[in-house]
């Protein structure tokens, strides 16, 4: 091991002039890919929950090597299920994952909704610094981790609720099979949960449990959103580049022009549309035709709009 170390740290010590130069070479490149990693975490997210939705219909997902591609690359769809298979380590049914998946947003508010107020009250942490100093390193790096707290808090909530109303939306979903010399009978079974029958007590528990928890968690999931971009509107309108923005929200908007903020909640739409809104389309064939509609129209309404820094992305 000590030998393995000596060598990378070698190699590293050699390569480090030439990974110097490459950085220094493509920063502005870099530093785009950077700004729009939201974008591409998006686009992933869809193209990932699109397959599973697929699947759950009873249609086929992506081909080989796409399929194994965003197999590997799943984490990034933020499904902890589908990431950690829990659904296999958990006893408690579908009504648990309910509930852990309503648990995950809330908690992640509430952590925010703490380093907010801990925010608002910092002049009174320690006293107030005498006029004409600035605050002290200490504050500053304080500041700095509960900014980086809500920061984190906000991407949870952000990238959370596509993959939290798809659990919603999968409790409605059904599956029939023929019965064996049933004289043409059928039997549903949830999709999501083959062990759960779709005319029994508990999946009605599962239904109800899942619209209680819809119109509790998405509101408050898309009110947190909101409250942690409106303290910010007056600047964010007022800046005249990508920056100047809160670093706990500059994740969400600062790709739009100052005037377009708002068209965050467009974005969100379509994610939502792209994602969760095709498991009402009753065929797999026509969600395909469904997904390639809802694209088309969102790019049309971006290219009207034109709401992003840079014209490539519109």
């Amino acid at each position: 091991v000590l030998v393995l170390m000596g060598v990378l740290i070698a190699v590293a010590r050699y390569c480090m002039e030439p990974v110097r130069a490459a950085l220094k070479k493509h920063k502005e490149t870099i530093a785009l890919v950077g700004e729009n990693v939201t974008t591409y975490c998006i686009t992933f997210q869809i193209i990932s929950q699109m397959a599973s939705v697929s699947e759950l219909k009873g249609g086929a997902s992506y081909p080989a090597p796409f399929k194994h591609i965003i197999a590997a690359l799943d984490f990034i769809s933020l499904d902890i299920f589908a990431m950690l298979h829990l659904s296999c380590a958990l006893s408690g049914g579908y009504t648990f994952k309910l509930l852990v998946a309503s648990l995950f947003p809330i908690v992640a508010l509430f952590a925010s909704l703490v380093a907010y107020v801990v925010f608002l009250q910092r002049p009174r942490i320690g006293g107030r610094p005498p006029p004409g100093q600035v605050m002290s390193n200490e504050r500053l790096k304080r500041d700095g981790y509960l900014l980086l707290i809500m920061k984190g808090m906000n991407m949870a909530v952000f990238f959370l609720l596509p993959a939290t109303v798809k659990v919603y939306m999968f409790s409605f979903i059904c599956m029939s099979f023929d019965v064996e010399d049933g004289g043409g009978k059928t039997v549903s079974y949830m999709a999501a949960d083959l062990n759960v029958d779709c005319s029994s007590s508990e999946r009605t528990g599962i239904v109800v449990l899942a619209v209680c928890s819809m119109l509790i968690v998405v509101p408050m999931m898309l009110c947190s959103l909101y409250f942690a971009v409106s303290p910010f509107a007056a600047v964010i309108e007022a800046r005249q580049k990508r920056s100047g923005v809160s670093p706990a929200i500059d994740f969400m908007i600062s790709k739009y022009k100052p005037k377009k903020w708002w068209c965050v909640a467009v974005e969100l739409v379509r994610r939502l549309l792209c994602t969760s809104g095709l498991l009402v389309i009753p065929h797999t064939q026509a969600m395909l035709i469904t997904s390639i509609c809802i694209n088309v129209l969102f790019s049309s309404i971006y290219d009207k709009l034109d709401p992003f820094f840079d014209p490539s992305t519109n």
